[in-house]
């Protein structure tokens, strides 16, 4: 009884600490200065396990195609290449700005 006791008011004041630190705007929510270690592995970890939960049952298509190539690229050039830019390209304004920054495209070759 004493360790359910223990554990509600750990997870209460958990709670309460997480609820104030909200309220009071400790986060800062502008994209352009670094989260605090803490609050960084909070959102990694948040939009890791997001993305491994939703494409667990995703097939991946054999690759390969020259006409799927061709689309792939198309789809990249016009939804991708702002943020992760061309392979081999500088930043740009853009693409600089961004926290965290996007990863880089592979060079080609």
């Amino acid at each position: 009884m004493n360790f359910l006791k223990s554990a509600l008011l750990i997870g209460g004041v958990g709670l309460l600490s997480a609820t104030g630190a909200i309220y009071f705007g400790v986060v800062h929510p502008g994209a352009d200065e670094p989260h605090s270690k803490p609050v960084f592995r909070l959102i990694e970890t948040a939009r890791e396990r997001a993305i491994a939960v939703r494409a667990s049952d995703i097939v991946v298509p054999a690759l390969g195609d020259a006409n799927q190539i061709r689309r792939g690229a198309g789809n990249y050039a016009s939804m991708c290449v702002a943020c992760h830019l061309a392979p081999g390209a500088p930043g740009t304004e853009l693409s600089q700005g961004l926290y965290p920054a996007p990863p880089r495209s592979a060079p080609s070759g």
